[in-house]
């Protein structure tokens, strides 16, 4: 799945959770987090999105694309320790299997560590059309007492 599909299928779990989800689209302004999220009695989070298709094997380090601006943009909005959080969020896909894993923006290669703490990624299941928009705000708030 391409990352602007990704984008999508966020977007609409949100809303389908009663929240409100937009696409930042501002092809003049270079770093700017791609999704503004809104989960309700969550508070607001704002996700650079990656996309990784065909890299879930059982071990991997690998660049998840994030640029130096990017991550200057989230580290500052991080650094006011106040809402908006921001952070990436990598789309990860292997035979069949989904997965939105919350990863620190200060980090630039994901690797099949995160596995260890399950309280950071969301797998969904092929009959759910929608990904659990609580788990990954959940995820978000955790990342921040995580050591990477």
């Amino acid at each position: 799945m391409r990352e602007l599909a990704f984008q999508t299928e966020i977007i609409k779990s949100v809303k389908a959770a009663g929240g409100y989800g937009h696409k930042v689209s501002d092809r003049f302004k270079v770093g700017v987090p791609d999704l503004i999220i809104a989960a309700p009695k969550r508070g607001l989070i704002l996700f650079e999105c990656k996309s990784m298709a065909g890299i879930m094997p059982d071990k991997f380090d690998r660049h998840t694309g994030i640029t130096a601006i990017q991550q200057e943009h989230l580290k500052r909005m991080n650094d006011c320790q106040i809402l908006p959080v921001g952070a990436q969020l990598v789309y990860m896909e292997h035979k069949g299997e989904q997965r939105a894993v919350v990863w620190p923006a200060h980090l630039v290669n994901i690797t099949s560590d995160y596995e260890k703490d399950e309280r950071i990624w969301v797998e969904r299941k092929r009959m759910r059309p929608n990904w659990d928009i609580n788990k990954l705000v959940a995820a978000i708030r955790l990342m921040k007492s995580i050591q990477f």
